[in-house]
C-alpha cells in the first residue's frame, strides 16, 4: 500500500492542471466567445458524518503531494466490506498550489480495516457522462441518498440553481455540489446533482448540470447528462 500510495501521489502531481478553454459548448447560449471553466475552489460545508470523515482521513494518511478535503459520499457499494465513493477537492502541496475535484474510492473491510483504491480527477473540460439515461448504470453501486442540502454549492449558484428549476420541466434534480463556473455573456454554472429516475426503476442516478444565467439575472437549465460514476471509481 505504501508503495501504491507513492505513485498514486506522484501521478496526481503531474496530472492536475488548470481547466483548458472550451468544456461545454454554449455558444447557442451567449454572444461572443466562452471563457475558461474555473474550478470551484472555497471553503465549504461537508456533508459527512464524523465516522465518514475519519474514515477518509485513514484512508488518505500519508499521501504526499496532494491533500483532500472530502464533501460528500456519491456513492457506496456492498462487497466483502463496502467501498465508498467520496467526492473530495484535491489541492496540490508546491510552490502554486493548484486544486480540483476528484472521485476518491475507499474500502473497508469486514474487520474495519481502511485503504485507499483510487482517486481519479474529474476533468471538468472533459466530464464523463452517457447521453442518455437508458444507457446508465451504477452496477451495484447505490447513490447516496441522504438530503445534501446544497452544501457544496455557494450562495450565487445555489440561486441560480433555484431559479432555473423553476421553468424546468424534465427530471426534477438535487443539487449536490458546484465543480465549476464558466464566464460567457452572463455565468454558466456547472453542478453535480442527484435525482430520482423514475423512468428506468433504477433509483437516484448522479447527473452533471449546466445552469446559465445572463447578464439580466435570468436562469435556464443549458445541459443535464447522467454523470457516469464507473469511470471514476476503482471496480
Amino acid at each position: 500500500m505504501k508503495s501504491f500510495r507513492i505513485l498514486l501521489a506522484v501521478s496526481l502531481l503531474t496530472g492536475l492542471c488548470a481547466c483548458s478553454s472550451g468544456g461545454k459548448d454554449n455558444a447557442d447560449l451567449t454572444a461572443g466567445a466562452p471563457g475558461s471553466w474555473e474550478v470551484y475552489d472555497t471553503v465549504f460545508t461537508s456533508v459527512l458524518t464524523p465516522e465518514e470523515t475519519e474514515l477518509f482521513a485513514d484512508a488518505t494518511e500519508g499521501l504526499v503531494g496532494v491533500t483532500y478535503e472530502p464533501a460528500a459520499i456519491l456513492a457506496v457499494q456492498l462487497v466483502s466490506g463496502t467501498n465508498y465513493a467520496y467526492l473530495a477537492k484535491g489541492t496540490t502541496v508546491s510552490q502554486t498550489p493548484a486544486a480540483g475535484w476528484y472521485v476518491v474510492t475507499v474500502y473497508r473491510d469486514l474487520e474495519g480495516a481502511v485503504s485507499l483504491l483510487s482517486a481519479e480527477q474529474i476533468d471538468i473540460a472533459d466530464i464523463k457522462t452517457t447521453e442518455a439515461r437508458t444507457e446508465y448504470t451504477l452496477g451495484s453501486w447505490k447513490v447516496d441518498e441522504r438530503t445534501v442540502n446544497a452544501a457544496v454549492l455557494p450562495e450565487n449558484a445555489h440561486k441560480a440553481f433555484n431559479a432555473a428549476m423553476e421553468d424546468f420541466t424534465g427530471v426534477g434534480f438535487e443539487p449536490i455540489g458546484l465543480l465549476a463556473t464558466q464566464p460567457v455573456a452572463g455565468t454558466n454554472y456547472l453542478i453535480l446533482a442527484k435525482a430520482q429516475d423514475v423512468s428506468t426503476g433504477a433509483g437516484s442516478l448522479l447527473y452533471a448540470v449546466t445552469v446559465y444565467e445572463d447578464a439580466s439575472g435570468s436562469c435556464r437549465i443549458a445541459d443535464e447528462k447522467p454523470f457516469d460514476l464507473t469511470a471514476y471509481i476503482s471496480n
